[in-house]
């Protein structure tokens, strides 16, 4: 499944429902007030809430969708949202701004945002406000690891990079994102990696993360994960893990995961339930 060896804990702490299990879905709760930040508020910073319709309190996950920043819905990702809802999570599908209508730093901002309004209403859906993660697939795999990486972001908030219960990245951008390059007029072959680059904090401490990254990747995105990856363990982080995983792609590696017997699932639901265990 991996090339690289992956401890999962298998035994569960919260339940896994039937497939044809009844969800619960919340669609397009704001998480900004209109009118605070420049456009785009009211069209893209909104979420959906996904959860099973009976059970008790719920470790939650936010999920950032791809696009590359400038591309990209949570209405993509509804069928993802719902399968790890059956898994027993409280599921927050977040869109955010994207570029070039806004410019760096408005889309990793809303993605903090939106960290934030969901740990203080996490509880009214039945979120464990203690146990959340965040996710995504490439270009939300981005804001993931800087939210986990960065306490710039959260800080703006009140909040701080240990209040993310566990981060999981899907082939996510290791160096300052293609797309803030573009915006600074950097070539997408040119290399930086500054403060808006995950790989940036590789060797300072961090909770724990989950690296996937796919076979048949995009051109240097498997080079990124594995390079993240090894500094990590050079920091001496055993709490981030990860690794390749077989007969995926950089697009399926990100939309297959709602499919029968899916690694990136199993894989997933595997490290929320150990780390829910342990934190």
């Amino acid at each position: 499944m991996f090339q690289n060896c992956i401890a999962l804990l298998v035994s569960a702490t919260f339940p896994c429902l039937p497939g044809a299990a009844e969800l619960v879905e919340v669609k397009n709760l704001a998480y900004r007030a209109e009118g605070t930040v420049g456009d785009g508020i009211a069209d893209f910073c909104k979420l959906d809430f996904y959860r099973p319709a009976e059970g008790g309190e719920l470790p939650c996950l936010l999920w950032f969708h791809g696009g590359g920043l400038t591309a990209g819905s949570k209405d993509e990702s509804v069928e993802t949202a719902r399968a790890l809802a059956r898994q027993g999570i409280l599921v927050a599908s977040v869109n955010y701004r994207l570029s070039p209508k806004a410019r760096y730093p408005a889309y990793i901002d809303d993605a903090a945002a939106a960290f934030a309004w969901v740990s203080q209403h996490a509880g009214e859906h039945r979120g464990d406000k203690a146990h959340i993660f965040v996710a995504g697939h490439s270009a939300g795999g981005y804001l993931a690891l800087m939210l986990g990486n960065d306490k710039r972001w959260l800080g703006k908030y009140g909040l701080k990079p240990a209040d993310i219960a566990g981060v999981i990245s899907l082939s996510g951008q290791m160096v300052t994102h293609f797309t803030i390059r573009a915006e600074r007029g950097i070539g997408n072959t040119t290399i930086v990696v500054d403060e808006d680059a995950p790989l940036h904090y590789a060797g300072q401490a961090c909770g724990p993360q989950l690296i996937l990254y796919a076979e048949q990747d995009m051109a240097m995105r498997a080079e990124e994960n594995i390079l993240y990856l090894a500094a990590r363990k050079e920091a001496g982080q055993p709490q981030v893990r990860g690794g390749m995983v077989k007969g995926h792609n950089h697009s399926s590696i990100g939309e297959n995961i709602s499919a029968a017997g899916d690694p990136v699932m199993k894989a997933m639901v595997g490290f929320i339930r150990e780390t829910v265990a342990h934190r």
